[in-house]
């Protein structure tokens, strides 16, 4: 399910996952809650209130952390390139940067921060890729047997142009690709993004 253009929601049989929920309209409490980075697009404290229990586990970058202290709990952090397992799932940390800088020598993602994006592997292998905010890099040749690609796109120096992504999506070669933070304006572009991919490969575009 999706809410708001960063933020998914995972359904399970057992669990309910949440990934940067923002603008979430869903009833449904979080088992287990994912941020990429701290950005006010990706990160919003109140759904966050709105959708943990007591049980609900937060995982997230170190760059997130200051951010959620007002939520007085336990926080799992995560850095790239590491793993965790939860039993029902695993959740692999994946690095997302920018390359490019947006102004002079900044970096609107630095890799510095360790920002993240995440895969997660559940029981039938199903394995589901949310990039977070992250150009065209090169970890992610290493990614393999991806069946859904979450990625960014629409360019602005903030994430990938209609080209990477679809460069992205031809080296990951997932089973559909959903894009997320891409323009209204500039949808009329999907047309040719879709013409980019990969036959094979279906491409799925969010209201």
């Amino acid at each position: 399910m999706h809410f708001f253009p960063a933020s998914f929601q995972i359904k399970t049989p057992e669990k309910r996952i949440y990934i940067n929920p923002i603008e979430i309209t869903s009833q449904e409490k979080a088992d287990y809650i994912f941020i990429t980075h701290f950005h006010s697009n990706h990160l919003s404290l109140k759904d966050i209130h709105n959708l943990i229990k007591e049980d609900t586990v937060i995982v997230c970058p170190k760059s997130v952390l200051k951010s959620l202290k007002k939520l007085k709990r336990e926080i799992t952090i995560i850095k790239p390139n590491s793993s965790l397992d939860f039993g029902h799932f695993q959740c692999e940390a994946i690095p997302a940067y920018n390359k490019k800088p947006f102004f002079l020598w900044l970096k609107r993602h630095p890799k510095s921060l360790e920002n993240v994006g995440y895969v997660f592997t559940f029981d039938n292998n199903v394995r589901i890729y949310h990039a977070g905010d992250t150009d065209l890099i090169p970890e992610i040749e290493n990614l393999k047997d991806i069946r859904v690609a979450l990625i960014p796109v629409g360019g602005n120096y903030f994430s990938m142009s209609f080209e990477d992504a679809a460069k992205m999506v031809n080296t990951i070669k997932p089973q559909t690709v959903i894009p997320f933070h891409y323009n209204q304006n500039n949808i009329d572009r999907f047309i040719e993004f879709e013409k980019m991919v990969d036959k094979g490969i279906e491409v799925i575009l969010l209201e």
